[in-house]
């Protein structure tokens, strides 16, 4: 299945999925193919989970804003995607014990100046292995390639390379 904004400005993009789900059996996305979805708006930024439970795997997600933001959301799985080309983070989350697993993220930020990352985490417990995380750009303060915030995540195996601005911060 493919989603696809009718713009492809991912600074003025109308187009985004919100999951609202309080089940993670409720949201499940599998071989989905992303584009040009998101705005800087919040609730708006690409694929957004807003307190909400679910699954994001075997897909792609790109060109867009942002590329998977949680707001709040805890106990998620984002697994075997490739995230890439979109204008800020390719991956920002703010919840516990999510586990990002197996995905490539690269070519994200760069786009607009700020605090950009390939992936970037903020909570707790969340799980972050055996992702390759390269090529991420930053235009000012970020730092380019993944970055936790917040006590006892779990890195295991990841590869962070060839990212401006900064690498693996935890």
């Amino acid at each position: 299945v493919v989603v696809r904004s009718s713009g492809t400005d991912p600074t003025s993009s109308t187009a985004y999925l919100k999951n609202l789900a309080n089940s993670a059996t409720n949201f499940v996305v599998a071989y989905g193919d992303f584009q040009y979805l998101g705005a800087n708006l919040a609730g708006r930024y690409g694929i957004d989970f807003e307190t909400a439970r679910g699954s994001i795997s075997s897909s792609t997600i790109r060109s867009g804003y942002m590329g998977i933001y949680f707001n709040n959301s805890s106990y998620n799985a984002i697994n075997f995607n490739n995230v890439y080309m979109n204008a800020t983070h390719g991956i920002s989350a703010a919840g516990n014990n999510n586990l990002f697993l197996q995905n490539n993220i690269f070519g994200n930020g760069g786009q607009i100046p700020g605090y950009n990352n390939g992936i970037t985490v903020s909570g707790s417990y969340d799980v972050i292995a055996f992702n390759n995380v390269f090529k991420n750009l930053t235009q000012s303060w970020g730092q380019g390639a993944l970055r936790t915030n917040g006590p006892r995540h779990v890195l295991v195996g990841n590869m962070v390379y060839g990212g401006t601005g900064g690498n693996n911060n935890g």
